[in-house]
């Protein structure tokens, strides 16, 4: 399935377009995204959050997506070594009220690449909360 079902983005601005059903979050929405990376794309995967990442800065705002690198473990002794092909996204400081900010030429650009780098396995949004407070 090449084609990318949802963007980290494509969630947001449903998410925001449907904020009144979201329910309440003593803490903060994130979406993780689990992916499966194309052979020898990792690195175009890797620009790909870092493209993202300087999208909403540019657009003034506050979310982060951050990249988790998924590490095999070869028994309880063993070596332990990074994936190839599979990746998390982990997207936080999400603010579902937030307007849904128009797609431009970079954020075309930045979503061709998780197209051509990554299949998406699944994405989760999350409320994350402190419950030891």
């Amino acid at each position: 399935m090449k084609v990318l079902a949802l963007t980290l983005l494509g969630v947001i601005a449903a998410t925001a377009a449907s904020a009144q059903a979201l329910p309440p979050c003593d803490g903060t929405f994130e979406i993780v995204r689990t992916d499966t990376i194309n052979p020898g794309k990792l690195d175009e995967f890797k620009q790909a959050v870092r493209d993202n990442q300087a999208w909403y800065k540019a657009h003034g705002m506050k979310d982060r997506v951050l990249l988790g690198q998924v590490v095999t473990m070869q028994g309880p002794n063993g070596s332990a070594a990074y994936m190839a092909d599979a990746a998390l996204t982990i997207h936080t400081d999400i603010d579902p009220n937030a307007p849904d900010v128009a797609h431009d030429a970079a954020y075309g650009a930045f979503v061709a690449k998780y197209k051509d780098s990554s299949v998406i396995k699944s994405t989760t949004m999350v409320c994350v909360s402190d419950i030891a407070k």
